[in-house]
């Protein structure tokens, strides 16, 4: 995959998806020169006596005497960012408005990158970020600040209380609270106002709550209950080699922000394990009611000699049924 020059002639392999397999395809580069051919990137840039090139392709207009990586090696290790002696361009396209003269690439992050002016994130422009001061802060998300304030990606946060202002432990994970003053948390460039931290408490999933209301992503679920919310994670107990996220109160199931199935008895809700949950009334399996169920008489301790369509997925049963993964089946 990349470039390949066979004599006078040039190629690009790309990976393409045939029948089910991956193949690598290559493609002559029309009106490259092999001669004078110069693979900067193995994958990305390259140039010739006369032209530049991005992933094979011609880059019209760029300046191939003085075209090169930003910089020519060491911190730009994606070959995102390259420039001639006019412009400066991202992912072989023209960036505009960047001054190849005073440019360079962040040596810790790719897709981070100043000139004399401003600061870029991929090829949007981080509006009024200070290019002296700034420096990234999340070590797994975009989170960078410098004498002015604080960013995520490309867009201002506006930090309610800085005095207090903190990283939280999920640096901003997508969907995920990534920071918290005295005054507020943040997800992804949202600030929402909580009622006070003594009483916050991140959940999964991208959910929160406090002593008044349960969000989701920084936006207010309508309805739910605080005090019985709760998230749970379910990784390979409930359908093997799959993870799910269930949220509920003593009401609902919730979808995102959306409540979804009904709990008919929240007071006597209980979770029996692997991924069952039942009321005086339902039987559940992860956010649905097992339609049919008996909850009086419902176990989940594994049925042995009776085998389901699923393959290591456990059998249990009630006085009537047997189920596997919350669906019934017939014993075999």
């Amino acid at each position: 995959m990349g470039y390949d020059v066979r004599g006078d002639e040039v190629f690009y392999g790309k990976r393409v998806y045939v029948f089910a397999v991956w193949h690598t395809k290559a493609e002559k580069i029309s009106g490259a020169d092999g001669a004078t051919f110069q693979i900067l990137n193995r994958t990305t840039y390259a140039k010739d006596a006369a032209n530049a090139f991005f992933e094979g392709r011609r880059m019209s207009g760029a300046d191939a005497a003085s075209f090169e990586l930003i910089p020519p090696r060491g911190a730009n290790r994606d070959a995102l960012y390259a420039r001639d002696g006019r412009r400066v361009y991202f992912e072989g396209s023209v960036l505009d408005g960047a001054d190849p003269a005073t440019f360079e690439v962040d040596k810790q992050r790719a897709g981070l990158a100043r000139d004399k002016a401003q600061v870029y994130f991929g090829r949007s422009v981080i509006v009024g970020a200070d290019p002296r001061s700034f420096e990234m802060i999340g070590s797994d998300a975009p989170i960078g600040r410098d004498k002015r304030g604080y960013y995520y990606g490309p867009i201002s946060v506006k930090v309610q209380d800085p005095s207090s202002f903190e990283l939280m432990a999920t640096s901003g994970a997508p969907g995920v609270i990534w920071a918290r003053d005295a005054k507020a948390y943040y997800i992804g460039s949202n600030a929402t106002p909580i009622s006070g931290t003594a009483t916050f408490k991140e959940l999964s999933g991208g959910y929160a709550k406090d002593g008044t209301r349960v969000s989701y992503r920084g936006e207010p679920i309508p309805g739910a209950d605080p005090a019985s919310f709760s998230v749970r994670v379910y990784d390979g107990d409930a359908i093997k080699g799959q993870e799910f996220v269930v949220a509920r109160d003593k009401n609902h199931f919730y979808t995102s922000d959306m409540a979804t199935s009904d709990i008919a008895d929240g007071s006597t809700f209980e979770e029996l394990g692997r991924s069952y949950a039942r009321d005086s009334t339902q039987v559940y399996f992860l956010s649905r009611v097992v339609e049919g169920a008996d909850p009086a008489s419902f176990t989940t301790t594994e049925v042995r000699g009776v085998r389901g369509p699923n393959k290591g997925a456990p059998v249990v049963q009630d006085k009537d049924h047997y189920y596997q993964n919350g669906d019934p089946i017939s014993a075999k």
